[in-house]
């Protein structure tokens, strides 16, 4: 089953649930393309910022070129320990979503799923 995020919508499918979500701010955005899901969480390191779950995708080697200095990001869809995250661009380019439903969605994802990142205003110039 594949994870679609909109980012002009704020919003995550998956498997006909719609959840509200969070994104990269413009100086760290979350990049656009298809990552494999390639690790899961419970209770990660500061848990405090980004919730009780995380879900880790895989960055493409282009999405390095997007950071300061070429620095590489481990991206995740992660709880926010704050909503006022949510519906906006909140994050150093992953995505945020209340901590209800990180939870729901980590127990449905499995390792090697795919997920779709995409944006009408980012498209240009992109092909899969």
């Amino acid at each position: 089953m594949d994870i679609l995020v909109n980012k002009d919508t704020f919003r995550l499918y998956y498997n006909g649930t719609i959840y509200p979500i969070g994104i990269g701010i413009l100086a760290y955005p979350t990049p656009i393309g298809f990552f494999p899901i390639y690790a899961k969480e419970c209770d990660p390191v500061g848990s405090d910022e980004v919730g009780t779950r995380c879900i880790y995708f895989h960055p493409q080697a282009e999405s390095k070129n997007r950071y300061p200095a070429g620095s590489y990001r481990k991206l995740a869809i992660h709880g926010i320990g704050k909503s006022e995250g949510i519906g906006k661009r909140s994050t150093l380019g992953c995505v945020a979503m209340h901590n209800k439903d990180v939870e729901e969605l980590y127990d449905l994802v499995s390792l090697g799923d795919k997920l779709l990142v995409f944006s009408r205003f980012d498209m240009e110039g992109w092909s899969a």
